[in-house]
């Protein structure tokens, strides 16, 4: 083979590979593409389901210096559910509790509720708050959960992953309406053992001593 033809052969080849290296290229692309695609879907499918669809503004009058019953009948039933209240510490608040930097909180619960009460369950998963203390007290029920929030017209913001049931009525107590009477009955109108006023409800003055410092560690939260 002449130098002329083995320059010709070397020139071939070279054009061979290149070509084999643009088409491998390209796969490389189309199956680096693909998974992109793939993780963007996959990130969007798990934003959708970390995010809280239900989200309920709840302001609790009275006094600032007394904490509230705040009913929240609903539960998720057949699976664990989220709740989330949350309160930036500018929020609407009394002027008597100054002009900024007021109450900050985040109270996240996991929740279970079933048709058999020994089945219900109230954990808090975590729990932080800065400058005033927000909750005094939280307990499970055989319908739901009770949260004690300060009053003086202070704004909470409520998020779960399932209906709360803002406004609805259940047993004859409203869903998320703060209770400010002393001795309020929860679920008048429901099956025993509410019915005729089997449990009642007050303001606080004073906290409950785990709700006076932050909670990391998940908690079981005692029933009423």
């Amino acid at each position: 083979m002449s130098l002329e033809q083995q320059v010709a052969a070397l020139v071939t080849a070279s054009n061979n590979l290149t070509s084999t290296v643009a088409g491998k290229q390209a796969d490389i692309d189309a199956k680096v593409a693909a998974k992109t695609a793939e993780l963007d879907a996959w990130r969007q499918n798990a934003r959708n389901e970390m995010t809280l669809p239900f989200r309920y503004s709840v302001e609790v009058g009275g006094d600032a210096n007394t904490y509230y019953p705040v009913p929240i009948w609903a539960s998720p039933y057949e699976k664990c559910g989220r709740l989330v209240i949350f309160r930036d510490y500018n929020a609407a608040h009394p002027s008597s509790l100054g002009t900024d930097h007021v109450a900050g909180l985040l109270l996240e619960l996991s929740i279970r509720g079933s048709a058999w009460s020994d089945f219900w369950m109230t954990r808090a998963e975590y729990y932080g708050f800065a400058y005033h203390q927000a909750v005094a007290k939280v307990r499970t029920d055989l319908i739901g959960r009770v949260v004690w929030l300060r009053g003086g017209g202070m704004h909470y913001d409520f998020l779960a992953d399932f209906d709360l049931g803002q406004g609805k009525l259940y047993g004859g107590t409203e869903g998320l309406k703060p209770l400010m009477q002393p001795d309020s009955i929860l679920y008048p109108d429901a099956a025993a053992p509410y019915k005729g006023g089997g449990v009642k409800v007050s303001p606080l003055t004073t906290v409950d001593p785990i709700w006076s410092s932050a909670i990391s560690i998940p908690s079981p939260i005692a029933n009423i």
